[in-house]
């Protein structure tokens, strides 16, 4: 198979994902581990490009929220529409979360924390490079299973979102 995912295997307790070091969001079946991301990393770059260096993006969500923007996230530009790179900026884009729906299809994906970015990364070919040492730890801990898929496949963070979503590799 050209594309798998790595699930959850069958028996696994909320129990046990919080053994492995998972947090649960408040009120639901989401599970999550905080895993930072190099700034010159691909995850980094691609969010980089999509959002906060596209001037288009730039225009029309950051330009109607500055303050919004600046002060959750310390997002600013310089005169000539560069980011400012302060400190909270730089720890927002280079903090990302491993996460897995327990209650839906078990499928572990890696996204920023950035509620507004509904992209996530979801084959295991871009888990293996990008979150190594907590998916050998869920390894170790026989957690996690690889699951072939035959076509590309979709996860957005997005509870309303359709089926046909856009593709995040």
């Amino acid at each position: 198979m050209e594309y798998s995912v790595y699930k959850l295997k069958n028996g696994i307790s909320k129990e046990n994902l919080f053994n492995a070091g998972f947090q649960n969001v408040e009120d639901t079946d989401i599970f999550y581990m905080f895993v930072p991301q190099d700034l010159n990393s691909e995850p980094v770059h691609a969010l980089l490009d999509a959002y906060y260096a596209n001037t288009e993006w730039k225009k029309e969500y950051y330009d109607k929220y500055k303050r919004e923007f600046k002060k959750e996230m310390g997002l600013a530009y310089n005169r000539k529409g560069s980011i400012k790179s302060s400190k909270k900026f730089l720890e927002y884009i280079s903090t990302w979360v491993l996460e897995v729906d327990f209650s839906n299809d078990r499928i572990l994906d890696l996204t920023s924390i950035d509620y507004r970015d509904l992209k996530a990364f979801v084959y295991s070919k871009c888990l293996d490079e990008f979150c190594q040492e907590e998916i050998s730890h869920l390894k170790d801990l026989d957690l996690i299973y690889l699951e072939d898929v035959e076509k590309e496949m979709v996860i957005e963070n997005d509870e309303d979102s359709s089926d046909e979503e856009e593709v995040a590799n």
